[in-house]
């Protein structure tokens, strides 16, 4: 049923509009009648209409005024019906501006012209209904895209700190990747112009490939497309555990048509690393670091390598995995000591690798990845580390020598570090905060540590370690306290019923809504109606 509010200063008026049709047929409630704008902000503050017939000149606060204050104070915004003695074209031209249902002038009103008015509220509302669904609908699946992009980042970079979080994961996201093979490609994208394109021109260009290429991949491959910077991406690949072919060679076909498809249509270059296949899904970070070695390895007129063991001097290559458990650590605890003894460890490495420069540029993109995605907005923040260089942070890939690299490397490393101190501050209270305001906002929805953690970019065993710090209560305990407090109100203020409100909050079953219901209150539901009733 629809909410309907008439204002007007005139009693003779408000009557008048309320007896002139039956609002019954329209499925519409009158909620009240007020003389003027004040009093139809008192009335929607205790019930919010969905229409609002409304005199233009009104002691106190007229018309327009309420539709400005409306405008300003809330979100979701009534219908309106302007109600005037005589045409005005200065008021029509407002009523206008602020997209006003209808204009109605009031010798002129008869119950044909206000039926037909509201026909056209209600046909609005409906309207809006519509584009409301659609716009959580589309969030809801912008939403799980970001997160699915984000899991197979951390696949990628292997920052799960245990593998059982993987898989739970992949739960939560609705992810069939059991019982499969799994390959990698790393792959660059650059342009073949002559002329020299500006940056954005150049960022329109990347991404128009990229987004073509997720899209011709669905006719040749199974896959997860992963945007990893402006103009590099990874491919993951997963094949049936019983398919037998040769994964390599058909990846490497398929790699070859896709790239073939968009390079002539964008005029650019794409040049691909393929990684070896592995069964489990933790080690595809794996098969990604190989497939950044083949692609470093690639000759001048090589698109695509496929990583070859014999190749690859693995013992003497950097690995990122000595260094990744404490960045993250450096990251999320905002410990820049730590954060600048572990690059201290690393250039002191380079500078001993005897002017390998395949080793020293594996090692800086391996920083700089793991850095984007473990800082708040990487991309942008990272840029404005490096806004002193034309390139931004991509100008590692402009580096010609271990000299430059571990310059480039040390650049990063200070402002990091001084990136890290101004952040600080505050910085766990502000995560509890987010988290909090988080779980007040989801209390219909089932809410998992690990799924928390990972929306707000932590792990879980820190998360969990700073939210009993600051709440003096784990996050579970916080997470019932709140749908109890909640369950409270449903049960006493709206009358719902015990197994309506435990379904209402994601609870498994109506026993244990009760037995965490009597755990906190130290009564059952129904004990507690009682007492408050």
């Amino acid at each position: 049923m629809y909410k309907l509010l008439i204002v007007d200063d005139e009693p003779l008026v408000q009557v008048g509009v309320k007896s002139m049709i039956s609002w019954d047929k329209f499925d519409i409630d009158v909620i009240g009648m007020a003389s003027n704008g004040e009093q139809a902000i008192k009335i929607m503050d205790n019930s919010f209409p969905d229409i609002i017939i409304t005199d233009v000149k009104m002691p106190i606060m007229g018309g327009i005024e309420l539709i400005q204050y409306c405008r300003e104070n809330y979100s979701k915004q009534p219908v309106f019906i302007i109600l005037t003695s005589y045409e005005d074209f200065k008021i029509a031209k407002t009523a206008i501006k602020y997209n006003v249902n209808d204009y109605l002038v009031k010798l002129e009103l008869t119950p044909q012209v206000l039926e037909g008015s509201i026909e056209n509220s209600i046909k609005e509302l409906k309207k809006r209904e519509k584009e409301n669904i659609n716009l959580e609908s589309s969030n809801d699946k912008q939403d799980i895209s970001s997160l699915k992009e984000r899991f197979f980042i951390k696949l990628l970079y292997n920052l799960f700190e245990e593998n059982k979080l993987i898989y739970e994961e992949t739960t939560q996201l609705n992810l069939d990747l059991e019982k499969k093979k799994f390959i990698t490609c790393f792959c660059d994208i650059s342009s073949n112009s002559k002329e020299e394109l500006d940056r954005d021109k150049l960022l329109n260009i990347y991404m128009c490939t990229f987004n073509m290429i997720k899209q011709i991949s669905i006719k040749y491959l199974k896959s997860f497309n992963v945007f990893l910077d402006a103009n590099h991406f990874a491919i993951i690949c997963y094949f049936e555990d019983e398919e037998d072919l040769n994964i390599r060679n058909t990846v490497k076909r398929a790699m070859y048509n896709i790239s073939e498809s968009v390079k002539n249509y964008f005029n650019v270059s794409i040049k691909i690393g393929i990684g070896n296949v592995y069964d489990k899904l933790e080690l595809i970070s794996n098969s990604f670091q190989e497939a950044r070695y083949a692609y470093n390895l690639q000759s001048t007129n090589e698109d695509i390598r496929v990583y070859s063991k014999l190749e690859d001097n693995y013992e003497d290559r950097f690995n990122i995995n000595l260094f990744r458990d404490d960045l993250r650590r450096s990251f999320e605890e905002y410990d820049s000591e730590r954060l600048d003894k572990i690059f201290c460890n690393i250039i002191d490495w380079l500078n001993s690798s005897h002017n390998e420069y395949l080793k020293a540029i594996d090692c800086a993109c391996n920083i700089l990845y793991i850095s984007l995605n473990l800082l708040p907005d990487g991309t942008d923040c990272i840029n404005d580390m490096f806004s002193s260089e034309i390139e931004g942070y991509r100008s590692i890939y402009k580096k010609k020598n271990v000299i430059e690299i571990v310059q480039w490397i040390s650049l990063l490393r200070d402002r990091l570090c001084e990136y890290i101190d101004f952040r600080k501050r505050n910085y766990k209270h502000h995560i509890v905060t987010q988290v909090k305001k988080y779980i007040n906002d989801n209390l219909e929805e089932k809410i998992y540590l690990n799924e928390t953690a990972s929306i707000h970019n932590i792990s879980p065993s820190y998360l969990s370690l700073i939210f009993k710090k600051d709440c003096n209560m784990g996050f579970s305990e916080y997470v019932n306290q709140m749908k109890i407090n909640k369950a409270k109100e449903l049960l006493i203020k709206e009358n719902h019923k015990v197994y309506e409100v435990s379904d209402k909050l994601g609870f498994e079953s109506a026993f244990y809504f009760s037995k965490v219901f009597k755990k906190i209150t130290g009564y059952s539901p129904k004990e507690y109606i009682k007492i408050m009733t």
